[in-house]
């Protein structure tokens, strides 16, 4: 970090990409308590099989960063989606396209309105070659290989569209991080 600031001190460094067990930062912290006050932005894959998951994920990267003592430092979510296809270990997470877009649209709305501290979020992927039906990575794409549209990349186009019609102030937050005491 310190070499990437001295050749531009405007750049943001990012911890990532790390996936679904929050224990990682503890332990990154404790390993390095220097990172205290240092972290731009930790990157996060959410994967889990579901919007609820894929949220618990991320409140619990939240409540990590929290117990190290450095609870401002940003999300970037690098990676949010569900493959539409394949089998083997992962294969938990392959959900139907229409489900896929559901879920993409709950995920990135919420999240992207939360009080988690969500900066950034980017869907995996743009395209993917949607060819052996075992393998997931094939089909994590929001596009079809020719470039035409699916239920997911409409999904992800109506979030964007609400985003730009209402910006998230402090007064929209969904407290989804930090919920109201009982």
């Amino acid at each position: 970090r310190a070499a990437i600031k001295a050749v531009d001190p405007a750049a943001r460094v990012v911890i990532g990409g790390l996936v679904a067990d929050a224990s990682f930062v503890d332990a990154m912290y404790a390993a390095r308590p220097e990172l205290r006050g240092n972290v731009d932005a930790v990157g996060w894959h959410p994967y889990a099989p579901t919007v609820n998951g894929a949220i618990g994920t991320v409140k619990a990267l939240r409540r990590a960063l929290e117990r190290v003592g450095d609870p401002a430092v940003p999300i970037h979510l690098t990676e949010v989606g569900w493959p539409t296809s394949g089998t083997g270990e992962g294969s938990e997470i392959v959900i139907g396209e229409d489900a896929r877009a559901a879920a993409l649209e709950a995920t990135v709305d919420a999240l992207a309105r939360s009080d988690c501290g969500v900066e950034l979020i980017t869907p995996y992927t743009w395209t993917t070659p949607e060819k052996d039906a075992s393998e997931m990575g094939d089909w994590y794409g929001l596009r079809h290989p020719d470039g035409s549209a699916t239920p997911s990349s409409e999904a992800y186009a109506r979030v964007v569209a609400r985003w730009d019609a209402a910006p998230v102030t402090d007064l929209t937050r969904q407290r989804i991080c930090h919920p109201p005491d009982a």
